[in-house]
């Protein structure tokens, strides 16, 4: 399983069960597929014991099962009483076939001094190649396929066992079509342009998205549209495709690999599309764990680009109330301000197109026609502009900037002064209402709504400063106070 951060942080943020996909491996699988005998088409049979196998896993892993299968194609019970092993030595042979280990119960037979057995072993369990580069040969050369996917008018080679291996899906249905010699897939479920990545995924345990690449290159702009909703969609939006195929085909590992890519790619532009699909039902939940801890370490310099204003309400609401959000209580303030204005612009806009298109225009004159990069002050002015009504501006943010930990902002603090004289913060800070002295800081028990700081970066660092100097002042006064004592207990005579 991955852990890519900080679990005691991530599971105070967010629930615990919002955790990454699980991680099967194509090693875990393949050793399932040869414990649950999925799809086997071959018994290899070593009396008393019959051991239930895939003709086309061993005869690409091993030369001995090459020769001994190829002379049997058509045979499901195949003796290999000729291999001069134990049962258990040949049952961890077949293991590490599947999965490249070897087991503990491989050990040297009574029967036979090591020499032999070493032969032995050798001769069975000698792959040219890793697994992977094994399979990857396997799924490009189409060798002992036992069945064809159909997607659209493409027809691909594959291989029963790897499908029923990786995909629960697959598997139920070649148990429920045992005899079947094709599986057609509806192209509107999966695409004909994903068909290689999946498989490639399925066969490797890697996604590479240069062959959606490669299929791309044959798609005309209109087909481009139909399948994606884009003449280029990008990689995280590709990687979102095969996620949503992942969980239909019930593919975890194509999930996993899915999400990796996404989170990869994530930054201020690409975030507000990625905060929206995995929000919604189909999405990841891993991923938009991911995307809300990207937004409250970055928020500083988020809240200055177009993306920040795209942020849902929701989806600002969790962020602002975060004890790890990496910005000062002011520029929380300012920020929820500036977001709230720019969706009452946007209702102002719906209501009076117009007047909104008047007051733009003037901005942008005013503004040497840089409308394009209005920095703050502009936007601003733009806001100021329109007279936005402070009524309809405070029932977007309340719930906003209740969040804002008002304490913790100096009083003297003009943008503070300015929210609280145009009615946007309904409970004033308490040294605005209050003639006693307090320290935001300090948990006061006799004030039972002290609300603790933020673990804000430099709010951490100047706080483990100031421990740091109390404790050498405190470990100074006790060593004067030692040695006082000890000259105290011992007078001069």
């Amino acid at each position: 399983a991955r852990v890519r951060d900080d679990d005691e942080r991530e599971g105070v943020v967010y629930p615990r069960g919002v955790f990454p996909s699980a991680r099967a491996t194509l090693r875990s699988d393949l050793a399932d597929l040869l414990d649950f005998k999925w799809n086997s088409d071959v018994n290899l049979i070593l009396p008393p014991a019959i051991f239930p196998a895939h003709k086309a896993i061993l005869m690409q892993r091993s030369k001995y099962f090459r020769n001994l299968l190829n002379n049997t194609l058509n045979t499901v019970n195949v003796n290999v009483e000729d291999a001069n092993v134990d049962i258990p030595t040949f049952s961890g042979l077949l293991r590490y076939l599947y999965t490249e280990e070897i087991p503990s119960n491989v050990v040297t037979s009574s029967q036979h001094d090591q020499h032999a057995h070493e032969h032995v072993v050798g001769t069975i369990t000698r792959p040219s190649k890793p697994l992977e580069s094994d399979l990857r040969d396997l799924l490009q050369t189409g060798k002992y396929s036992d069945i064809v996917l159909v997607l659209g008018d493409e027809q691909l080679p594959v291989h029963k066992p790897i499908l029923a291996a990786r995909s629960p899906f697959f598997r139920s249905l070649l148990q429920r079509r045992s005899n079947s010699k094709k599986i057609v897939l509806d192209d509107t479920v999966i695409p004909k342009r994903y068909a290689r990545v999946i498989l490639h995924c399925m066969y490797t345990d890697k996604v590479d998205l240069s062959l959606i690449e490669a299929c791309r290159s044959g798609l005309s702009e209109v087909e481009s549209l139909t399948f994606t909703g884009k003449v280029n969609p990008s990689g995280f939006e590709e990687a979102m495709e095969l996620y949503q195929i992942g969980r239909f085909l019930e593919f975890d590992h194509l999930c996993v690999c899915s999400e990796d890519i996404i989170v990869e790619q994530l930054n201020h532009d690409s975030l507000p599309q990625i905060l929206r699909w995995s929000s919604q039902s189909h999405g990841s939940a891993w991923v938009k764990r991911q995307a809300l801890m990207y937004v409250q370490e970055e928020y500083l310099s988020l809240i200055s680009t177009p993306s920040f204003l795209e942020l849902d309400k929701t989806t600002l609401h969790e962020v602002v109330q975060s004890d790890f959000l990496q910005a000062s209580e002011i520029e929380v303030l300012n920020s929820i301000i500036k977001w709230g204005e720019h969706q009452l612009i946007k209702r102002v806009e719906d209501r009076e197109p117009n007047l909104v298109a008047s007051t733009r225009d003037s901005v942008f004159r005013n503004n040497g026609g840089k409308a394009k990069r209005r920095n703050q002050a502009r936007d601003h002015a733009f806001a100021s502009d329109l007279h936005l009504n402070d009524g309809e501006l405070r029932d977007i943010v309340f719930e906003l900037i209740r969040t804002v930990r008002t304490d913790h902002i100096p009083l003297s603090n003009e943008s503070l002064v300015n929210a609280v004289r145009r009615g946007l913060v309904s409970i004033p800070p308490t040294h605005m209402i209050t003639e006693e002295k307090v320290n935001p800081w300090v948990n006061n028990l006799q004030c039972p709504n002290y609300i603790r700081p933020r673990l804000y970066t430099p709010y951490y660092e100047e706080a483990k400063s100031a421990l740091r100097s109390r404790a050498g002042q405190q470990a100074q006064s006790n060593s004067t106070s030692v040695l006082t004592r000890t000259r105290s207990s011992h007078p001069p005579t």
